[in-house]
């Protein structure tokens, strides 16, 4: 009685295991690979989305994202500054090179943002930054992180320089995502 009961969980184990791996399909794919610059700043760990997943850059602002053949968005963010998009196709085998793209900082956050989370941004930057920038200047880098443009943990006039740089044209408005070069 023992043995066959041994002998019914081996087999049940065994057609379990062997459903298993034939329902594992091999997928064959592609990559992406680029380089995030951020404006006035060394690298950063920029977030990458693509192809339903999220990455982070490496510590030269490069990617390498293995993607499923097919058409797939590919974006960019970086605390405040403007996010960076491009629509790419990405065949079976191949590896698609997106380049470089820089990130224009001074998106520090959106007009009636009570906090300073970065999915605030409104990926544009307008007055409603450099008066953040202002109110912020001096102040400890924890009271508005996202003013720290720059990211020297201070918030000073070259935060404010690259808030307002964005803004001197009358009537211009910078509006992400910007574009892959």
């Amino acid at each position: 009685m023992k043995t066959k009961r041994m002998v019914l969980v081996v087999a049940l184990l065994v057609a379990l295991l062997g459903m298993a791996v034939t329902s594992i399909a091999w997928q064959p794919v592609g990559y992406v690979i680029g380089q995030v610059k951020l404006q006035a700043r060394s690298y950063g760990a920029s977030l990458v989305n693509a192809c339903g997943r999220s990455v982070w850059t490496d510590s030269q602002g490069r990617f390498r994202v293995a993607c499923a053949p097919g058409q797939h968005r590919i974006e960019a963010f970086h605390t405040s500054y403007l996010s960076s998009a491009v629509e790419v196709q990405v065949e079976s085998g191949a590896e698609v090179d997106l380049g470089v793209t820089t990130l224009i900082g001074g998106d520090v956050g959106s007009a009636g943002t009570a906090t300073n989370q970065p999915w605030m941004q409104d990926n544009r930057i307008d007055s409603t930054d450099w008066l953040i920038v202002l109110t912020f200047l001096g102040q400890p880098v924890w009271r508005w992180p996202g003013a720290d443009v720059n990211g020297d943990w201070k918030i000073d006039s070259t935060d404010l320089l690259l808030t307002l740089n964005q803004n001197l044209q009358p009537g211009l408005i910078w509006y992400g995502p910007t574009d892959w070069q």
